[in-house]
Protein backbone atom coordinates (compact mmCIF):
# COMPACT_ATOMS: atom_id res chain seq x y z
CA UNK A 1 0.00 0.00 0.00
CA UNK A 2 1.36 3.47 -0.92
CA UNK A 3 -0.55 7.04 -1.55
CA UNK A 4 0.55 10.11 -3.15
CA UNK A 5 -0.09 13.84 -2.17
CA UNK A 6 -2.46 15.59 -4.55
CA UNK A 7 -2.60 19.09 -2.85
CA UNK A 8 -5.30 20.55 -0.95
CA UNK A 9 -9.16 21.83 -1.64
CA UNK A 10 -11.68 23.46 0.48
CA UNK A 11 -9.36 22.99 3.29
CA UNK A 12 -8.84 19.37 3.28
CA UNK A 13 -5.69 17.13 2.19
CA UNK A 14 -6.01 14.84 -1.15
CA UNK A 15 -4.24 11.60 -1.05
CA UNK A 16 -4.19 8.77 -4.21
CA UNK A 17 -3.99 6.03 -2.39
CA UNK A 18 -2.83 2.28 -4.37
CA UNK A 19 -2.75 -0.98 -2.97
CA UNK A 20 -1.30 -3.79 -4.63
CA UNK A 21 -2.03 -7.77 -4.31
CA UNK A 22 -0.12 -10.74 -5.58
CA UNK A 23 -1.79 -14.13 -6.52
CA UNK A 24 0.38 -17.01 -8.01
CA UNK A 25 -0.25 -17.60 -11.54
CA UNK A 26 -0.02 -21.36 -11.03
CA UNK A 27 -1.83 -21.64 -7.89
CA UNK A 28 -5.07 -23.71 -8.03
CA UNK A 29 -7.83 -23.57 -5.81
CA UNK A 30 -7.09 -20.02 -4.77
CA UNK A 31 -9.42 -17.10 -5.12
CA UNK A 32 -9.28 -14.92 -7.66
CA UNK A 33 -8.00 -11.44 -7.43
CA UNK A 34 -11.10 -9.19 -6.13
CA UNK A 35 -12.93 -6.77 -8.38
CA UNK A 36 -13.04 -4.30 -5.56
CA UNK A 37 -11.79 -3.79 -2.02
CA UNK A 38 -13.08 -1.86 0.98
CA UNK A 39 -10.67 0.77 2.59
CA UNK A 40 -10.46 3.05 5.33
CA UNK A 41 -8.73 5.83 6.96
CA UNK A 42 -8.59 6.01 10.63
CA UNK A 43 -7.41 9.65 13.12
CA UNK A 44 -4.72 7.97 14.87
CA UNK A 45 -5.13 9.56 18.07
CA UNK A 46 -8.85 8.85 18.67
CA UNK A 47 -9.49 5.67 16.30
CA UNK A 48 -12.24 7.29 15.10
CA UNK A 49 -12.89 6.46 11.13
CA UNK A 50 -12.51 9.67 9.13
CA UNK A 51 -13.12 8.10 5.44
CA UNK A 52 -14.32 4.88 3.82
CA UNK A 53 -15.26 3.11 0.92
CA UNK A 54 -16.45 -0.39 0.45
CA UNK A 55 -16.05 -0.47 -3.13
CA UNK A 56 -12.41 0.81 -4.41
CA UNK A 57 -11.76 -0.75 -7.81
CA UNK A 58 -9.70 -2.78 -9.41
CA UNK A 59 -8.03 -0.27 -11.95
CA UNK A 60 -5.63 -2.74 -13.28
CA UNK A 61 -3.40 -6.51 -13.19
CA UNK A 62 -0.11 -7.44 -14.32
CA UNK A 63 1.78 -10.19 -14.73
CA UNK A 64 5.65 -10.75 -12.65
CA UNK A 65 7.39 -13.12 -14.51
CA UNK A 66 10.80 -14.49 -13.57
CA UNK A 67 12.43 -14.46 -16.79
CA UNK A 68 16.19 -14.77 -15.73
CA UNK A 69 16.81 -17.43 -12.60
CA UNK A 70 20.18 -17.81 -11.33
CA UNK A 71 22.13 -20.18 -13.80
CA UNK A 72 23.27 -21.75 -10.66
CA UNK A 73 19.72 -23.14 -10.50
CA UNK A 74 19.00 -26.96 -12.07
CA UNK A 75 15.49 -26.89 -13.88
CA UNK A 76 14.22 -23.78 -11.91
CA UNK A 77 10.59 -24.07 -10.71
CA UNK A 78 7.95 -21.06 -13.14
CA UNK A 79 8.02 -17.39 -10.97
CA UNK A 80 4.39 -15.60 -12.04
CA UNK A 81 2.21 -13.05 -10.11
CA UNK A 82 -0.67 -11.38 -10.95
CA UNK A 83 -0.69 -7.96 -9.96
CA UNK A 84 -4.26 -6.42 -9.01
CA UNK A 85 -4.03 -2.58 -8.45
CA UNK A 86 -6.54 -0.65 -6.60
CA UNK A 87 -6.61 2.83 -6.46
CA UNK A 88 -8.76 5.46 -5.25
CA UNK A 89 -8.64 9.19 -4.43
CA UNK A 90 -9.33 10.47 -0.74
CA UNK A 91 -9.77 13.81 1.25
CA UNK A 92 -8.72 14.20 4.80
CA UNK A 93 -8.91 16.72 6.89
CA UNK A 94 -5.98 18.36 9.06
CA UNK A 95 -5.39 16.43 11.84
CA UNK A 96 -2.67 16.47 14.44
CA UNK A 97 -2.65 12.97 15.03
CA UNK A 98 -2.22 12.33 11.14
CA UNK A 99 -4.08 9.04 9.50
CA UNK A 100 -3.76 5.37 9.33
CA UNK A 101 -4.94 3.98 6.33
CA UNK A 102 -6.04 0.06 6.62
CA UNK A 103 -7.05 -2.58 4.30
CA UNK A 104 -8.16 -5.93 5.43
CA UNK A 105 -8.72 -9.38 4.02
CA UNK A 106 -8.90 -13.05 5.03
CA UNK A 107 -6.59 -15.11 4.37
CA UNK A 108 -3.08 -16.03 4.30
CA UNK A 109 -2.27 -19.25 2.47
CA UNK A 110 -1.78 -22.69 3.82
CA UNK A 111 1.11 -24.17 5.04
CA UNK A 112 3.02 -21.83 6.96
CA UNK A 113 4.83 -23.80 9.74
CA UNK A 114 4.96 -21.67 12.18
CA UNK A 115 1.14 -20.76 12.18
CA UNK A 116 -1.15 -22.81 13.10
CA UNK A 117 -4.36 -22.89 10.91
CA UNK A 118 -2.28 -20.08 8.49
CA UNK A 119 -5.63 -20.93 5.74
CA UNK A 120 -7.78 -19.00 8.28
CA UNK A 121 -6.08 -15.91 9.25
CA UNK A 122 -6.30 -12.80 7.92
CA UNK A 123 -4.31 -9.54 7.42
CA UNK A 124 -4.31 -6.17 7.62
CA UNK A 125 -1.89 -3.53 5.40
CA UNK A 126 -1.83 -0.18 6.68
CA UNK A 127 0.36 3.40 5.86
CA UNK A 128 0.40 6.36 7.62
CA UNK A 129 -0.23 9.88 7.37
CA UNK A 130 1.77 12.18 9.76
CA UNK A 131 -0.28 14.63 11.46
CA UNK A 132 0.50 17.88 11.93
CA UNK A 133 1.61 17.84 15.55
CA UNK A 134 5.36 16.32 14.01
CA UNK A 135 5.17 19.06 11.67
CA UNK A 136 3.05 22.09 10.31
CA UNK A 137 3.26 20.45 6.82
CA UNK A 138 3.70 16.93 7.93
CA UNK A 139 0.37 15.72 6.06
CA UNK A 140 1.99 16.97 2.54
CA UNK A 141 4.32 13.72 2.69
CA UNK A 142 4.59 10.70 0.28
CA UNK A 143 4.65 7.60 1.18
CA UNK A 144 7.64 5.37 0.26
CA UNK A 145 7.39 3.03 -2.43
CA UNK A 146 9.01 -0.53 -2.85
CA UNK A 147 11.30 -1.09 -6.05
CA UNK A 148 13.19 -4.35 -5.41
CA UNK A 149 11.70 -7.14 -8.64
CA UNK A 150 9.28 -9.25 -6.84
CA UNK A 151 9.82 -12.12 -8.75
CA UNK A 152 12.77 -14.54 -6.93
CA UNK A 153 13.63 -17.89 -5.96
CA UNK A 154 14.62 -19.31 -2.64
CA UNK A 155 16.82 -22.71 -3.25
CA UNK A 156 18.82 -24.63 -0.51
CA UNK A 157 22.45 -24.66 -1.12
CA UNK A 158 21.94 -21.25 -3.43
CA UNK A 159 23.09 -17.98 -2.68
CA UNK A 160 19.82 -15.84 -2.22
CA UNK A 161 19.72 -11.97 -2.17
CA UNK A 162 16.06 -9.76 -2.33
CA UNK A 163 16.26 -6.10 -2.30
CA UNK A 164 14.01 -3.98 -0.11
CA UNK A 165 14.72 -0.77 -1.62
CA UNK A 166 12.71 1.97 -1.84
CA UNK A 167 11.87 5.40 -3.26
CA UNK A 168 10.57 8.34 -1.52
CA UNK A 169 9.54 11.81 -3.65
CA UNK A 170 10.00 13.61 -0.52
CA UNK A 171 13.68 12.56 0.11
CA UNK A 172 12.54 11.49 3.34
CA UNK A 173 15.34 8.91 4.81
CA UNK A 174 14.02 5.19 5.18
CA UNK A 175 14.80 2.92 8.02
CA UNK A 176 13.82 -0.52 8.21
CA UNK A 177 13.22 -2.95 11.45
CA UNK A 178 11.22 -6.08 12.29
CA UNK A 179 7.84 -5.99 14.03
CA UNK A 180 4.77 -7.87 14.22
CA UNK A 181 2.33 -8.44 11.46
CA UNK A 182 -1.75 -7.60 11.85
CA UNK A 183 -4.65 -9.90 12.35
CA UNK A 184 -7.61 -9.12 9.76
CA UNK A 185 -10.56 -10.33 8.83
CA UNK A 186 -11.55 -13.99 9.31
CA UNK A 187 -13.72 -16.73 7.22
CA UNK A 188 -17.00 -15.77 6.15
CA UNK A 189 -16.46 -12.39 7.92
CA UNK A 190 -15.77 -13.86 11.07
CA UNK A 191 -13.44 -11.36 13.39
CA UNK A 192 -9.89 -12.51 14.46
CA UNK A 193 -10.69 -14.45 18.09
CA UNK A 194 -8.17 -14.07 20.78
CA UNK A 195 -7.78 -17.65 21.79
CA UNK A 196 -8.28 -19.21 18.84
CA UNK A 197 -4.15 -18.40 17.85
CA UNK A 198 -3.24 -17.67 21.41
CA UNK A 199 -2.30 -14.06 21.22
CA UNK A 200 -3.83 -11.00 23.46
CA UNK A 201 -5.52 -9.52 20.18
CA UNK A 202 -6.60 -6.22 21.71
CA UNK A 203 -8.02 -4.44 19.01
CA UNK A 204 -6.41 -0.89 17.53
CA UNK A 205 -8.50 0.11 14.37
CA UNK A 206 -11.74 -0.58 13.50
CA UNK A 207 -14.27 -0.90 10.53
CA UNK A 208 -17.08 0.08 12.01
CA UNK A 209 -20.28 -2.28 10.79
CA UNK A 210 -17.95 -3.97 8.11
CA UNK A 211 -17.10 -7.85 8.18
CA UNK A 212 -13.72 -7.60 9.40
CA UNK A 213 -13.87 -5.05 12.72
CA UNK A 214 -10.42 -5.17 14.30
CA UNK A 215 -6.91 -6.39 14.08
CA UNK A 216 -4.30 -6.92 16.64
CA UNK A 217 -0.37 -8.18 16.39
CA UNK A 218 -0.45 -11.85 14.59
CA UNK A 219 1.37 -14.24 16.96
CA UNK A 220 3.24 -17.43 15.98
CA UNK A 221 4.12 -20.71 17.78
CA UNK A 222 7.78 -21.98 18.77
CA UNK A 223 8.98 -22.35 15.87
CA UNK A 224 8.99 -18.54 15.10
CA UNK A 225 12.25 -16.17 16.24
CA UNK A 226 11.17 -12.53 17.24
CA UNK A 227 8.67 -11.47 15.36
CA UNK A 228 9.73 -13.36 12.16
CA UNK A 229 7.41 -15.61 10.39
CA UNK A 230 9.02 -18.24 8.52
CA UNK A 231 7.36 -19.88 4.87
CA UNK A 232 8.94 -23.53 3.52
CA UNK A 233 11.99 -22.79 6.29
CA UNK A 234 12.04 -18.71 4.44
CA UNK A 235 12.41 -15.49 6.87
CA UNK A 236 9.61 -13.29 4.90
CA UNK A 237 8.95 -10.33 7.49
CA UNK A 238 11.57 -8.20 6.68
CA UNK A 239 9.21 -4.38 6.61
CA UNK A 240 10.18 -0.90 6.24
CA UNK A 241 9.37 1.35 8.86
CA UNK A 242 8.80 4.08 6.35
CA UNK A 243 5.14 4.09 7.51
CA UNK A 244 3.58 1.51 5.18
CA UNK A 245 2.79 -1.62 5.98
Amino acid sequence: MFYTYLGQSGGNYQYHVTVKLFKDCFCTGCASLDPSIGMAAFDKGTGIMAWRNDAVPQTQIITLLLTSPSPCITNPPPVCYEVGYYEVDISLPGSASGYIIAFQRCCRIAGINNLNGSSGVGVTYTAEIPGTTELATAPENNSARFIGADTVIVCAGNQFTYSFAAQDADGDQLSYSFCNAYLGGGQAGTPPAANRFGCNNKSIYRFNNRNCPGCGNLCCHCLCHGNEEWRSNSNTTERPSDKSR
